[in-house]
């Protein structure tokens, strides 16, 4: 199959959107970072940035995986030009809250920020991630990439498996 991620869910995912060993002081701060970034490369709009700091702070997104923690920020698709994805693979791990329990704490090591244009693709593009995160060496294979090519790489192949 030669399906990208790219031609499934029309996102893009660039070295210039990726991170390797963020340094942040907070989940705030690395989300900041994230989208600071995202809007200065034109994919969202300058409005993207308070937007998903807002969301975070009323429906935080850390999630749970065996021993390591992901989180997935986004936010409405009227803040967002093009659709595409940033990762971050933090230098050491942020705490969020965790999704739908918000007395409970997630250390997150990886961060996959969505910028999703249209709204039913937010869906389609979670299901598929958070079925292929469930696989503990799919998920050590991203936080342990160490580059951003490799990320990519490593990334793209979530899409590619069968189910």
């Amino acid at each position: 199959m030669k399906n990208t991620i790219t031609s499934i869910f029309d996102m893009n995912i660039k070295p210039e959107y990726l991170f390797i060993h963020l340094d942040a002081a907070d989940n705030m701060d690395a989300i900041k970072q994230m989208a600071v970034n995202l809007a200065k490369q034109g994919v969202v709009k300058n409005s993207f940035i308070p937007a998903v700091l807002e969301r975070e702070r009323i429906f935080s997104t850390g999630l749970q995986f065996d021993e390591t923690g992901i989180a997935i920020p986004h936010t409405d698709t009227q803040h967002i030009n093009s659709s595409a994805i940033s990762i971050a693979i933090l230098k050491k791990p942020v705490t969020f809250q965790a999704m739908g329990m918000p007395d409970s704490k997630v250390n997150v090591e990886i961060i996959f920020m969505l910028a999703i244009k249209t709204a039913h693709g937010h869906i389609k593009f979670l299901q598929t991630l958070m079925n292929q995160l469930q696989n503990k060496v799919i998920l050590h294979n991203l936080i342990n990439s160490t580059s951003k090519k490799l990320l990519i790489n490593n990334f793209k192949s979530l899409f590619n498996k069968e189910n």
